[in-house]
């Protein structure tokens, strides 16, 4: 019970830096490469799946790990814990 509530409360507070950095990643790749999608017949669902989030996907995951981090627990307890 309790372990759940927390998990979904540490997931309620990473939720905003996840956006954020999604976001920032999305409008980091040029437009230049979306236009060459569209140029050569892609569809906006086409570029956005195969051009933009491949590209976009390296720097929405590693904001997201960094702000994971801090919730983890120090390594002294976590060599106490068994498992």
């Amino acid at each position: 019970g309790i372990v759940i509530v927390g998990g979904l409360t540490v997931g309620l507070l990473i939720l905003p830096i996840v956006i954020i950095s999604a976001q920032e990643a999305l409008r980091a790749v040029p437009d230049s490469r979306r236009r060459a999608s569209y140029g050569m017949g892609a569809t906006r669902w086409q570029t956005t799946r195969n051009v933009v989030l491949p590209e976009a996907l390296p720097h929405t995951a590693q904001p997201a790990l960094e702000a994971w981090r801090p919730c983890e627990p120090p390594r002294s307890i976590r060599r106490r814990w068994p498992g």
